[in-house]
């Protein structure tokens, strides 16, 4: 049976001037049907990459992710998008907020679906 999330081999690394920052070295995660799973660990650990990686917002520099078993690695941002509104939801932590503000009447509305 298909995992609703797999990561694979997840690596991102960014470059700083000269300096190649490595955020996540080949990380892999399967969350099965019903688990609950948390992600913790210190500031600057990767934790924000890892989940903008599995919810498809940004591309790995290396390795699969797979959401309900469709591989979105290599999917163009509006397919990834597609992919998160069907099969993909964001619970921020208290006193956030998301990082694009919606008109009212379009908060209104997606929160009566």
């Amino acid at each position: 049976m298909t995992a609703p999330l797999e990561l694979t081999s997840i690596s991102k690394s960014y470059q700083d001037g000269d300096r190649l920052i490595h955020a996540l070295r080949a990380v892999s995660l399967r969350v099965e049907t019903g688990e609950l799973v948390a992600v913790m660990g210190p500031s600057g650990s990767g934790k924000s990459t890892l989940l903008s990686i599995a919810g498809g917002l940004e591309q790995p520099t290396a390795g699969e992710v797979t959401i309900d078993g469709q591989t979105i690695s290599a999917l163009s941002s509006d397919q990834r998008a597609g992919v998160r509104r069907r099969a993909v939801g964001y619970v921020f932590q208290e006193g956030t907020e998301p990082p694009a503000r919606l008109d009212r009447s379009r908060e209104c509305s997606l929160a009566t679906r």
